[in-house]
């Protein structure tokens, strides 16, 4: 059974985990397509690792869709709480098991990452955090220009300047303070893109 895009997405979870439960495949591909991301996404930022998160991950997707289709989810409309709650156990048991085998990791504690955003709403901490990441990449962009791009910027984007302004300020003519404008997008834009596809 495949979701209905109309779906609340807690429906949608609802409907998915039923047909799950009675052994269509491609309501547990939806799940797995749904919730890997994410899980991948909060373990890569609690552990530094790309590829320790992707094990995680796919032990986490394993266990959930092992519990989604034996009855074990209670709340099939609180499956993202779940997957969540799940994600994270499964990096602290890690961390733990690290932890007392003394090797050489550096332990976040997940609750401390997500602080910024109520535990019990995954949806919204995935978009906080997605946010937060986000601003770290334009600021890393942002130091990577040239330091007359990156004023010009400022001005424009972090003063709100108009063109006029902007030449006022840099003692240039409109002209000129536009084509430094167009440039530094173009750089920034450049600089960005290589930071998103890491």
């Amino acid at each position: 059974m495949r979701s209905s895009p109309q779906l609340d997405p807690r429906d949608r979870d609802a409907t998915l985990i039923a047909a799950l439960r009675t052994g269509d495949d491609m309501a547990a591909r939806d799940l797995y397509d749904q919730y890997h991301p994410r899980c991948v996404f909060f373990l890569r930022r609690w552990s530094g690792d790309d590829a320790l998160a992707r094990e995680l991950a796919a032990e986490a997707m394993s266990r959930l869709l092992v519990k989604a289709a034996s009855g074990g989810v209670r709340e099939p409309r609180g499956f993202a709480e779940f997957a969540f709650t799940l994600t994270r156990n499964i990096w602290k048991q890690y961390a733990e098991r690290i932890t007392r085998e003394r090797r050489h990791l550096t332990v976040v504690d997940p609750d401390q990452l997500t602080r910024h955003a109520d535990d019990r709403d995954p949806d919204r901490a995935y978009t906080a955090a997605m946010a937060i990441e986000r601003r770290r990449d334009v600021d890393t962009a942002m130091s990577e220009l040239p330091p007359r791009y990156r004023e010009i910027l400022e001005l424009r984007f972090g003063e709100g300047l108009s063109h006029n302004a902007i030449a006022g300020r840099l003692d240039v003519d409109p002209a000129n303070a536009r084509q430094l404008l167009s440039r530094a997008r173009e750089r920034f834009r450049i600089v960005f893109r290589k930071l998103a596809e890491r």
